[in-house]
């Protein structure tokens, strides 16, 4: 019988999804927000190669609002910036703001046309991410990874945070591409624009 419970408990926590949020507007409400989620990623760096302006005082309003909320974040690289200051604002904006280390890197919008060009500069951009004590999934999905980096797999390795606008939590209509598959998706944006405590975010699962 115990055997049995310790078996259940394993299953019920490798099942968990974790609900969260990511958002580059201003808070309105901390205290809202925090209380809904404490799991929260922040835009750091947008495609111009620049930090947010909305990230350091967003991070600040909730770490007063909550001592155990989770703060993460995400960036979209800048394809004609140089990549060593991109990544050491991004490490500099972090530290500052005493969030997690876990900055998630977007693949979709504005990239280059060539994809082996792409690859390399993800892979350059990785490796300086290591350099620094920096780490993160790829967000992204199956027709913006195609475009911008062909039939690459060469990430397959690092977790995927699928976009999937399906208003489902769960990653069951997932179909394999970039060498990814179920048990690579660490997280899922399904909802995007979702009005939450009075601004717009992007509702998310967590599953490991």
């Amino acid at each position: 019988m115990r055997i049995l419970i310790v078996a259940l408990c394993l299953v019920s926590v490798l099942a968990a999804v974790v609900p969260f949020i990511d958002l580059e507007e201003p808070i309105k409400d901390a205290k809202c927000i925090v209380d809904k989620y404490k799991v929260i990623s922040l835009q750091v760096m947008g495609p111009n190669g620049k930090i947010h302006h909305n990230f350091a005082k967003n991070a600040d309003l909730l770490k007063k609002a909550a001592s155990d909320v989770y703060i993460g974040g995400f960036a979209h690289p800048c394809m004609n910036c140089t990549i060593t200051q991109q990544v050491a604002d991004i490490k500099k904006a972090i530290d500052a703001a005493k969030a997690d280390s876990m900055v998630s890197i977007m693949v979709e919008g504005k990239w280059g046309d060539n994809p082996a060009n792409n690859v390399k500069f993800l892979k350059d951009f990785l490796a300086e991410y290591q350099k620094v004590g920096l780490k993160g999934a790829i967000i992204s999905h199956e027709m913006a990874w195609r475009k911008i980096m062909g039939p690459s797999t060469d990430f397959k390795d690092i977790p995927l945070w699928w976009i999937n606008h399906d208003n489902k939590p769960d990653i069951t209509s997932f179909k394999a591409f970039g060498g990814w598959t179920k048990d690579n998706v660490m997280a899922k944006q399904y909802t995007p624009h979702s009005a939450v405590c009075e601004i717009k975010v992007n509702l998310d699962s967590q599953y490991h």
